[in-house]
């Protein structure tokens, strides 16, 4: 692949992911309720002024902060690996 495929290739792709997250900002505009982004930020809120009500608490937000990122990393690493699989 040479170098103007290397660069037109990466353009195309950040415009991809601009237009979507134009799309979805747009989206989320107009129908926030709708968005998952949104009830997921609302959840987030809500959990954490539950958390916040009991004194003593600082642990249990970290373990469950803690486990989100060990998730994310489990699902991301899993993804990788099947990418390596199928190349």
């Amino acid at each position: 692949m040479n170098v103007d495929m290397v660069w037109l290739s990466t353009l195309v792709t950040f415009m991809l992911l601009f237009g979507y997250e134009a799309t979805v900002a747009v989206a989320q505009r107009r129908r926030p309720e709708r968005m998952a982004r949104t009830a997921h930020a609302a959840l987030r809120e809500d959990w954490f002024a539950a958390v916040s009500l009991h004194g003593g608490s600082e642990l249990l937000s970290v373990q469950t902060l803690r486990n989100a990122a060990v998730l994310i990393v489990a699902v991301l690493s899993r993804f990788d690996r099947a990418a390596v699989h199928e190349g």
